[in-house]
Parts: C-alpha cells; sequence; structure tokens
C-alpha cells in the first residue's frame, strides 16, 4: 500500500513506477516482505528531517548533514520527467549518446539553466561573461504552468544539443542537480562543480577519469578549461571516462538495482 501525499510535477508518478519495475525485476529476492519508509521526492534532503529519525526515508540524495536514516534512491528522471521533455530515460539518453559520436561543433563549455535557483549559478553565468571565447552559459527561466508535459520556457536547448559544444558543466540548484546523469551519456568531458549532494553513484565517480572537479566557488574554472581545450588527450581520456562511467552505472537497469540494494535493507 503507498500513501501518496502529493508533490511536484509528476515526480512521485515516476519514482514509484521505477520502484515497482525494480519490485518486479526482483520479487525472488523481495516476497514477502514488508517495508515501511517514506520517499523525500524534493531537491534537498536536508529538509526531510521533519519525518522523523524512526522510519527510513529515501531521497533523491544526501548531505553530510542529512539524518542518518536518510538513503539515496534513484530520482524521478529515470521514470520520465516530461515537464523537461523527457518521456523516456532509456530513450533519452540513447539521444544523448548518439548526438554526442560527431566531433563538437563548438570548442566552449556549455550550460543552461534557471539562474534563480541558487546563487551560484550566477556566479558561473558571470564567469562566462568573461570568458566568451572559452564559455557559453545561459540563464532561463521555466513558466512551470502544466504537469505530465513539457513547461513553457524563457530558452530552451535540449540535451542531445548540448553536445554541439565540447564540453559541459554541472552546478546545484535548489539541492542536487538531476542533470548530471544526463551528462556523463554526451560523450564529452563533464565539469562537475563542487557541492554537498551526493546521488546514489556519485561514491563511483573518480576525478580527472569520469569528470573534472570544480572548486564550489568556481575561481578555478577558467584555467581548467584552458588546461583541458589545450589537451586532446584528455578531452579524448576524459570523454571516454565519462561514457564508460554512464553505460555502467547510470543505466535504467543500475537504477532498479540500486533500488533493490536500497529495499533488501529496509
Amino acid at each position: 500500500m503507498v500513501d501518496d501525499f502529493g508533490g511536484y510535477q509528476s515526480r512521485h508518478e515516476h519514482t514509484l513506477s521505477v520502484m515497482h519495475d525494480a519490485i518486479a525485476r526482483y520479487a525472488s529476492e523481495l516476497i514477502g516482505r514488508t517495508f515501511d519508509f517514506y520517499i523525500y521526492t524534493g531537491d534537498n534532503p536536508e529538509r526531510a528531517a521533519p519525518l522523523g529519525p524512526d522510519i527510513p526515508v529515501l531521497a533523491y540524495s544526501t548531505t553530510g548533514c542529512s539524518a542518518a536514516n536518510v538513503k539515496a534512491i534513484p530520482d524521478h528522471i529515470y521514470g520520465g520527467w516530461p515537464e523537461a521533455g523527457i518521456n523516456s530515460y532509456a530513450e533519452s539518453t540513447a539521444a544523448i549518446a548518439q548526438a554526442g559520436l560527431p566531433a563538437p561543433t563548438i570548442d566552449k563549455i556549455f550550460w543552461i539553466g534557471c539562474v534563480a535557483t541558487h546563487p551560484s549559478r550566477q556566479t558561473l553565468l558571470d564567469i562566462g561573461a568573461q570568458h566568451p571565447d572559452d564559455m557559453h552559459f545561459v540563464g532561463m527561466d521555466w513558466h512551470a504552468t502544466y504537469t505530465g508535459r513539457k513547461q513553457d520556457t524563457t530558452k530552451f536547448v535540449s540535451l542531445p544539443d548540448h553536445c554541439k559544444y565540447s564540453m559541459l558543466i554541472d552546478i546545484r540548484g535548489n539541492g542536487y542537480s538531476g542533470r548530471l546523469k544526463m551528462l556523463m551519456h554526451a560523450n564529452r568531458p563533464v565539469f562537475i562543480v563542487k557541492s554537498p549532494f551526493s546521488e546514489f553513484f556519485h561514491p563511483g565517480l573518480r576525478p580527472y577519469e569520469n569528470y573534472i572537479p570544480v572548486r564550489a566557488d568556481m575561481a578555478d574554472l577558467a584555467d581548467l578549461v584552458a588546461e583541458v581545450k589545450s589537451d586532446p588527450g584528455a578531452i579524448a581520456r576524459l570523454s571516454a571516462g565519462a561514457t564508460d562511467f554512464a553505460k555502467n552505472y547510470l543505466t535504467y537497469d543500475a537504477a532498479l538495482q540500486r533500488w533493490r540494494d536500497v529495499l533488501v535493507t529496509l
């Protein structure tokens, strides 16, 4: 039995669809078991604290300050995020991977997103404006009007079209950034701005192998971008490292496996 207390957009529907798929796939291991837990579908797991310490809380990420009973599960995007134009995680990541096969046509690092969700995003735009030859960062806004279909936006660049650029960057918003798992499929070097939020796959990421770490204040970003741009060998190695990680750990099957691993511990 699932009690749904309501949530943002279609997050609950898609989170539960992945959970149900995992239970069906691993039924032989889970049959006869009962579970009592909360699922927190907000961006910041620290806000799940009022749910209480006595029952496990499953959230899209954890931080060093989130309660000990919070465990990270795959987020709703694995089941789809139609409001952002992602109807199928598997189909979307396949399209990104296909778009990333040709060489990029724009030798810059790229990002687009809503700046209002965290001050660091405005800092990113400011840095980009100072380095227009190496960076293209775009601020936009969502008009959150619909549930179950793509929202209107002031500007929009599809994830496959991100692959026109030679490098990509991920940065936090209100909480964790759900797009990282998608960017890792793009066959491009991925820069990750340091954040307190950790999704279930983060412990497996290796700096300078699967991604390029960036300080939280991004004071090192310009130098890192220039360094990567000047080294074709590094570009090839980092692109392959991100792609290999995505193929092994950021698939729909990997999400079902994570659900199984969490459920057997409850």
